[in-house]
């Protein structure tokens, strides 16, 4: 059987696009039956449901293989008619799975021959540390995090194995990251993000360095000997810092789901936390009250616990309250962009990097402008900056 995966897959292009013919409120109705079904509570489906919509759904919230291994197993009750879409599904997720990591195999080689430490983030990370089969985590790409000293060493042997990176001009302060693709000779696209800050809000990226998040690292044998991934606690917080890094740019705010959170975040939060002992616990209140992010981390728990039965301790929620309540990370779970420039100014510790930050914060490149909307005539540019800075995201 030969699976399109661009189509299986559903994480690999821009989920607006089935979005903008679906719509909001279509895609919205499926929610509570996928939580249900994430949560094994046996949901009904509605008879005036349509397939392709909640097949949508499931894709724009990233759970669409969870959704299929549940309905494989017998766990959830789909109508006869979906079983072969998500098949389909779970044999793109599969077939991606084994050209991915054999890809990623060849590029962690080349690292090591290079004697580069690398920290693999997000998605791949947990796909290989807290879900039972990694395809059932979706994800369209790889986050690698190295030290900023090491960017150069890194971008010249991704360029040796075939990648491109996909936009010219780079920022230096708005942004730390850059997307390099490859396309390998069977025709699947691999895209790595390759990162050199823990995050794009300078908040973050200040409160942990490349030599913290190296000295709070574990080794992911079920991909490579030679794979690093953060301390489940390191990654709650990251998980925490990327949701409202998302929220706050709208990305997917009130304009795919109802709450703003796509799904899949909060499902890897709460399988992180299911990890969590007491040591932990105690860990995380301390480095959230070090760090400043107390705020943060208990808004993302907050959201989490509305939608997986995780149980956070009364002292733990407690200590996070009152600490947050002095944190000017408080600001960044207002879901709005502009609260987040203007934390990131003030606690950016010079002025050049103040004027850097506002400039590209204002106009960043032409190249991910265009990228970002879509267009490739620059004649739009004007126009598309204009929208960006009305809060007009894609």
């Amino acid at each position: 059987m030969t699976v399109d995966y661009a189509e299986a897959h559903g994480d690999s292009g821009d989920p607006s696009v089935e979005y903008a013919e679906t719509g909001a409120p279509v895609l919205r109705q499926h929610e509570a039956f996928i939580i249900d079904a994430l949560n094994r509570r046996s949901p009904r489906w509605r008879a005036s449901w349509d397939t392709n919509d909640f097949l949508i759904a499931t894709k724009v919230h990233g759970v669409a293989a969870l959704i299929a291994d549940r309905a494989e197993r017998g766990e959830v009750a789909l109508p006869p008619e979906a079983a072969p879409m998500f098949h389909e599904v779970l044999d793109g997720h599969r077939v991606f799975e084994l050209l991915h990591v054999s890809e990623l195999h060849r590029l962690f080689s080349a690292l090591e021959e290079r004697e580069t430490q690398f920290i693999i983030l997000k998605g791949t990370a947990l796909a290989y540390s807290v879900y039972d089969a990694p395809h059932l985590r979706t994800r369209s790409d790889t986050d690698l995090l190295i030290s900023e000293a090491d960017l150069t060493t890194v971008d010249g042997v991704l360029r040796d194995l075939g990648y491109d990176t996909q936009y010219g001009a780079q920022m230096t302060v708005a942004s730390s990251q850059r997307s390099y693709s490859l396309t390998d000779a069977t025709g699947l696209g691999h895209t790595i993000d390759l990162h050199w800050r823990i995050s794009n809000r300078v908040l973050f990226a200040q409160a942990f360095g490349w030599d913290d998040l190296i000295g709070n690292t574990m080794h992911l044998p079920r991909l490579s000997d030679a794979a690093l991934s953060l301390t489940p606690v390191y990654q709650l917080l990251h998980a925490c810092m990327h949701r409202v890094c998302h929220l706050a740019t709208r990305q997917y705010a009130n304009k795919l789901t109802a709450s703003g959170d796509r799904i899949i975040w909060l499902q890897d939060i709460a399988m992180i936390v299911r990890q969590f002992d007491v040591p932990m616990w105690q860990t995380l209140e301390q480095v959230c009250r070090d760090r400043g992010i107390s705020a943060v981390v208990l808004d993302t728990l907050h959201a989490v616990c509305q939608t997986f039965p995780i149980t956070i301790p009364e002292t733990v929620r407690d200590a996070l309250s009152v600490a947050g309540k002095r944190e000017i990370s408080r600001w960044l779970i207002t879901r709005s962009r502009w609260p987040g420039l203007v934390v990131d100014l003030l606690v950016a510790r010079h002025w050049r990097s103040k004027l850097i930050l506002l400039r590209e914060a204002a106009v960043p490149p032409s190249e991910q402008i265009l990228a970002l909307y879509g267009r490739r005539s620059r004649v739009w540019l004007p126009y598309l900056y204009l929208l960006r800075l009305l809060g007009r995201m894609p």
